[in-house]
């Protein structure tokens, strides 16, 4: 009792230090090619903690809210590279199903202390309703994309995240529109037997321009010419197969004529 009574009056610990040195923003671009970690935009970026440091909205009815999430505030899983655009209007607003993680044990913070920065228990041990963007392996199952910039969600996380981080704003859709476009038109140049300079322009997802909302149209395209029965005539030897199997070092690889395979995005280490 005396220990819950103590937390509950206790100030939220300030571990933070500032994210505006040079180290934490090249290693950002780094690991993110300098891309915004939520719409991909290729701009002006800025470190941005994903769960806020302190007071987390909604706010749990329980003595130890106020707390959440003081322990992430530096924890290198907590850190991305984020836009103007992206940033949100309720920085403080982190909604999860259920219940918030527990305050740490004395063990996680000593290992945390003595580590690399990263946080030793990393997912926690929570369901955010945020998709994080290192953390979610299919955003298939969230999102949908179309070549009209929109996004629409599947599921309640993607609504959350879509609105959050206001990734329908006018003039983002219009930007990722436009390069969207422009891959598709690439795409079509290559199964037409075109040349081939233009591969490494749109099969290299990690490194490209909205390269993970392609990644997702493209699945969508290939999925839906499965249903019609047209992968094995779109995918034609000296055409796109060749492409996807020798030109692009990330490209597709088949397996068995239409079994393709799409590449493992890279998570952060």
């Amino acid at each position: 009792m005396a220990t819950d009574e103590k937390l509950a009056q206790s100030p939220v610990p300030d571990f933070s230090v500032g994210l505006d040195y040079f180290s934490i923003k090249e290693g950002l671009e780094a690991l993110f090619s300098k891309k915004c970690a939520f719409c991909e935009s290729v701009t002006l970026l800025a470190p941005y903690r994903f769960r806020p440091a302190m007071d987390a909205l909604p706010m749990e009815r329980n003595d130890t809210g106020h707390l959440c999430y003081a322990w992430m505030q530096n924890a290198w899983e907590n850190i991305y590279p984020i836009c103007q655009g992206c940033q949100p209007d309720l920085p403080h607003y982190f909604p999860v199903e259920a219940m918030r993680a527990s305050i740490p044990s004395t063990r996680a913070f000593e290992a945390y202390a003595s580590g690399d920065g990263s946080w030793p228990d990393y997912p926690l041990n929570e369901t955010s309703l945020l998709l994080d963007p290192c953390v979610v392996r299919d955003f298939s199952e969230h999102i949908r994309v179309e070549l009209s910039g929109e996004l629409s969600a599947l599921t309640r996380s993607a609504l959350e995240t879509i609105g959050h981080f206001k990734l329908n704003r006018p003039e983002l859709v219009s930007r990722r529109s436009q390069v969207l476009q422009g891959y598709s038109d690439r795409l079509d140049r290559i199964v037409g037997g075109g040349a081939y300079v233009d591969a490494d322009l749109i099969y290299n997802f990690p490194e490209i321009e909205f390269g993970g909302l392609w990644k997702l149209y493209f699945r969508q395209l290939m999925a839906e010419l499965r249903k019609q029965g047209e992968v094995q005539a779109f995918f034609q030897p000296g055409k796109a197969m060749n492409i996807f199997t020798a030109i692009n070092k990330d490209a597709q690889r088949f397996e068995g004529g239409s079994n393709f395979v799409l590449p493992e995005p890279v998570y952060r280490t």
